[in-house]
């Protein structure tokens, strides 16, 4: 079955599902079965029962592969401010937090619009979040969202990219931290190319030339976090 087979199937299956638990609960398993399928940039939009439609990206970088922590009530609270542009204190930089957003490695086609879209739309939908504030690519830095040049971090340049730490701190990721060998997707790698390791220390450099004191430390050291990102010794 093609995509806009499985598309169609979903869509019936949720619609009938209105009037029958179990099948709605089937529907809700082909589509974890679809998304699990890791298919290259394809996109599903299907309507939910509340008739909104849903759009899900059916890709190598799947939602939850990214090296990034669920919202905390900090991180929400923070939202808030940003989408209501409430009165807000800027807090200090403390932290850099180094991230790898553990995909496979750098297409062509990664751009500030891709993943503007990607947090936007499927990683924090409604949130108008990133997850970082620079992203390394093969061959450049996207600025998602930059820094002001001063040593406080304004709601204008929170990102999520640490929970809990997200209001002290800048995230800079590298786009990779996975491969595929023997058609199986491995993980928790070094993928950096020199041009990103580059890249990736020049961003720390700037940061360090407004928040001299801020402590560089990967995403793994944060308190609360056991992950390996970003698959590096910092």
């Amino acid at each position: 079955m093609d995509f806009k087979g499985i598309r169609k199937f979903i869509l019936d299956m949720f619609l009938v599902g209105k009037k029958n638990l179990t099948l709605l609960i089937a529907a809700v398993a082909v589509l974890l079965i679809v998304l699990a399928l890791r298919k290259s940039d394809v996109f599903l939009v299907v309507k939910a029962p509340s008739n909104r439609q849903v759009k899900i990206e059916i890709n190598d970088v799947v939602k939850d592969s990214l090296c990034l922590d669920a919202p905390s009530k900090e991180d929400s609270i923070l939202m808030m401010d940003v989408l209501y542009d409430r009165p807000y204190t800027a807090k200090k930089i403390e932290f850099v937090a180094i991230h790898t957003t553990d995909s496979p490695e750098p297409k062509k086609n990664s751009t500030v619009e891709y993943w503007k879209d990607f947090f936007f739309r499927v990683k924090y939908p409604g949130s108008k979040m990133y997850g970082y504030n620079y992203l390394v690519t093969k061959d450049k830095v996207l600025n998602l969202r930059p820094l002001n040049k001063n040593s406080t971090l304004e709601k204008s340049e929170i990102v999520w990219g640490v929970a809990n730490f997200n209001s002290r701190t800048v995230s800079i990721a590298y786009e990779g931290g996975r491969i595929k060998k023997n058609g199986k997707w491995v993980d928790k790698i070094d993928t950096r190319s020199e041009r990103q390791k580059f890249l990736v220390d020049s961003l720390i450099k700037e940061v360090k030339l407004i928040a001299p004191n801020a402590v560089v430390k990967g995403h793994g050291q944060f308190p609360g976090v056991s992950k390996s990102c970003p698959n590096y010794k910092i």
